[in-house]
């Protein structure tokens, strides 16, 4: 195969999967410089412009990515793409203004699996007076026997088409917070062994044990960034859910109470959203383990955390009673 200064990979990688991937990465080995052009017109669920874009420059830093519709092609001010059900015709003239307007290297070729491939090349190749090829690279599926539209189907059934960056953005996390001693470490132990999927722990619990409890006003910023690094960890490994024991607001909560102050990053971070939130309630005898406060701080604790929640328009479902009622 000859190689090429500059190759173009055009899809709606919605979402990216190895399919895409085998493409790109075929590109990559016999050429200089690739370029990778996405639009969708409708977008599909989970599978947003800044979601795509995410994903592209995640897995092909090396490469340009152009997604329209993200904020990152704004300074641009292309005109609406084209539906995905456009003609062919309208879909190359699309192409071509996209590369002329974002001042994007000519191409001299097209990296494609899919039947629409030859004839852009050709129309590429008229518009720019250069010579441009088409490559198709696995067009009858045998390597990766797989589409956009089935694993959309159901993404976790074809979660094996998937890198873990890609997948991570559809894992929904599940969050349990609360006052001391309200059943969150063990509901979320215990509903990710159930799951079978990853548990994360409450780092500022951690941290706290590990210096004798105590922290400098610096540490709790450290606590919620760390917190969120495990998340996002753990949506990578996860199987369907990530559940996640306390949230950053935890964490503001304990900086007010410890420190009398609050880092304004952390204020922002504590505003961060779960796909689901349960709060686990004081209605059951407090368990002193010689790290937590007494009754009345848990109770306080509690009001503040309805306060907040209400504050930050954060819609929960209140987990009360037996422990095995609270599970179920």
């Amino acid at each position: 195969m000859p190689k090429f200064e500059t190759v173009y990979v055009i899809g709606k990688f919605s979402p990216l999967h190895n399919g895409h991937e085998h493409v790109i990465r075929t590109a990559q080995q016999n050429c200089s410089q690739v370029v990778l052009l996405s639009w969708s017109l409708p977008e599909f669920d989970g599978c947003s412009a800044e979601a795509r874009l995410r994903w592209l420059e995640t897995v092909f830093p090396d490469c340009i990515a152009l997604v329209i519709g993200s904020k990152a092609v704004e300074k641009f001010d292309f005109s609406p793409p084209p539906a995905n059900d456009a003609s062919d015709q309208v879909q190359r003239n699309y192409t071509f203004n996209i590369i002329k307007m974002a001042d994007l290297p000519p191409p001299d070729a097209v990296f494609s699996s899919e039947a629409y491939g030859l004839g852009l090349s050709q129309s590429l190749q008229e518009a720019f007076i250069r010579n441009v090829s088409h490559v198709s690279v696995d067009f009858d599926r045998t390597q990766f026997p797989i589409s956009g539209t089935d694993i959309r189907a159901d993404v976790h059934t074809h979660r094996e088409y998937l890198s873990p960056d890609v997948y991570a953005s559809f894992v929904n996390s599940v969050c349990f917070v609360g006052a001391e001693s309200t059943g969150k470490s063990t509901l979320s132990e215990r509903l990710a062994a159930d799951m079978k999927t990853p548990r994360v722990e409450e780092y500022g619990r951690t941290l706290w044990v590990e210096r004798g409890g105590e922290l400098d006003f610096e540490d709790y910023l450290h606590i919620a960034e760390t917190h969120i690094e495990m998340e996002e960890a753990a949506k990578r490994k996860a199987n369907r859910f990530i559940f996640v024991d306390t949230t950053p607001l935890t964490t503001l909560f304990y900086s007010k109470e410890h420190t009398g102050r609050v880092d304004p990053k952390l204020i922002e971070l504590s505003n961060r959203r779960y796909d689901v939130t349960f709060l686990c309630h004081p209605d059951f005898p407090m368990v002193q383990d010689g790290w937590r406060g007494e009754e009345s701080f848990r109770q306080a604790q509690h009001e503040w955390y309805l306060k907040e929640l209400a504050a930050l328009q954060i819609d929960f479902v209140s987990l009360l009673g037996t422990l095995e009622e609270k599970i179920a």
